[in-house]
This record gives structure tokens, C-alpha cells and sequence, in this order.
């Protein structure tokens, strides 16, 4: 014997007849997995955090308008403007992107006194000094070019 095609009453779709019966398991997959999602996403940053002890180090920044440098006690980064691609500015910081996935982190607080803080021209004060900084990097990171420049044929 066939099972008898499933008619949905008068009035009402084929997709309202499937999908109102199940918008409740809809529901709990999607809070389900938005919980797990979170908490896969802090437990690897804090992870990450806790297994690279050089993450957790002191770090002092020097910018000037043709580099900057940040350096700890085990390493020294130097890179001319150019090698950031862009910067994104939150709240509290300042993201400088050197690829699309890999970016140094400025927290606004190194600004905020003299001692650890930063250096340079964008180095020791307050907001002023944000404001600096915010400046060497709109004066110094360009956006990035899409192509290779073209040059024109000379004529022989």
C-alpha cells in the first residue's frame, strides 16, 4: 500500500503546514548552538592567552612618522608604515593589520601615563596623545593598492 500524498487543510501552504510544527526544535538548535558557539570562541582565546606566556608580557611602543616599534624583554618589531595594510579603532584600541588576519594590538590605557606606557610621538599623556596617535596613522597607513601600477610604453 503507498502512504498517501501529504495535502495541506484549505487556506494554508505546503510550507506553513511543515514549518509551524517546527519552529520549537528550530528554536532550541539555534540557542543550542549559538551557547556552544560562545563558548568554543572564549575558551580558545583564553587558551591561546594562557598557553603563550609571551602573549602576557609587557610591551612598549615607540612611533615616529617613518616606523614604529614595539619590543618587550624577549623580542623587538620594527615596521615602516607601510607594512600596516589598515587600522581598525574600537573603543579601547587600536588594531593595526599587517595581514588580513594578523594585526598588533594598541590598547588606548598604554596612553594614559608615563611609565610602561607608550613612547615617541604617541608616547606617555592622555588623550592628547590618542589623538597623536590616531593622527600618525591616518597620516601614515594608506589604503591598500588592488593592482600593480601600470606603466606607460615609451615610445623606441
Amino acid at each position: 500500500p503507498a502512504t498517501p500524498p501529504i495535502i495541506p487543510p484549505p487556506g494554508q501552504s505546503m510550507w506553513a503546514t511543515f514549518l509551524v510544527p517546527m519552529a520549537p526544535w528550530l528554536l532550541i538548535f539555534a540557542i543550542v548552538w549559538v551557547f556552544i558557539f560562545v563558548q568554543v570562541r572564549m575558551r580558545s582565546a583564553k587558551a591561546a592567552w594562557e598557553k603563550y606566556p609571551s602573549l602576557q608580557l609587557r610591551r612598549r611602543l615607540d612611533a615616529d612618522p617613518a616606523r614604529f616599534v614595539i619590543d618587550d624583554t624577549q623580542s623587538r618589531t620594527e615596521l615602516t608604515w607601510p607594512a600596516v595594510k589598515h587600522f581598525v579603532e574600537t573603543p579601547n584600541l587600536f588594531l593595526l593589520y599587517v595581514e588580513s588576519d594578523t594585526f598588533h594590538i594598541i590598547p588606548k590605557r598604554a596612553f594614559a601615563g608615563g611609565g610602561g606606557g607608550a613612547g615617541g610621538n604617541a608616547g606617555g599623556g592622555s588623550d592628547g596623545n590618542v589623538d597623536s596617535f590616531r593622527e600618525l596613522l591616518r597620516a601614515n597607513v594608506q589604503p591598500a593598492t588592488r593592482a600593480f601600477p601600470v606603466q606607460p610604453v615609451r615610445p623606441t
